[in-house]
């Protein structure tokens, strides 16, 4: 049961063959930076076979799952390993790899100007946004489901 969310990791693979099946239309992943961590060469993938992928990778410097999950359950579940760790910037990660960097830093930056030179540039990219690491994810529904199984 996925209760709405891909395993970790996913949301940075499955583009570049969403791509690869339908190279008329443009393909954004919206990937957490702990998910980008567990894979994240298949940028160089990318990169190499010219797949003009967007990654746009939400940089809270945590597993976000984790850290607000535990708080979430009924039971909350308290803290073994931290799910903190140093921030990365995914930016210079792609452009490492040969792909677009791009790093947003504060709100208002991401515009549709912004969204259309992206789109154009037809580069494998990955938009690195600074997210504010007290901000939950989208989660309410699958702690609910969580919480009535046990």
């Amino acid at each position: 049961m996925a209760m709405g969310f891909g395993s970790m990791g996913y949301a940075v693979a499955a583009p570049v063959g969403a791509k690869l099946d339908r190279p008329e239309r443009p393909v954004v992943a919206m990937v957490g930076d702990g998910s980008f961590q567990m894979n994240g060469f298949e940028i160089a993938t990318a990169v190499n076979y010219n797949i003009p992928v967007i990654w746009v990778v939400f940089n809270n410097a945590m597993l976000g799952m984790v850290h607000h999950g535990r708080r979430l359950f009924a039971q909350p579940i308290p803290d073994g390993l931290t799910p903190h760790f140093k921030r990365i910037n995914f930016a210079q990660v792609a452009e490492g790899l040969g792909a677009r960097g791009i790093r947003i830093e504060k709100p208002g930056e991401i515009t549709h100007d912004f969204m259309t030179d992206v789109l154009a540039s037809g580069q494998p990219t990955v938009v690195d946004v600074l997210i504010d690491d007290e901000a939950v994810p989208p989660i309410h529904a699958r702690i609910k489901t969580v919480d009535n199984l046990c």
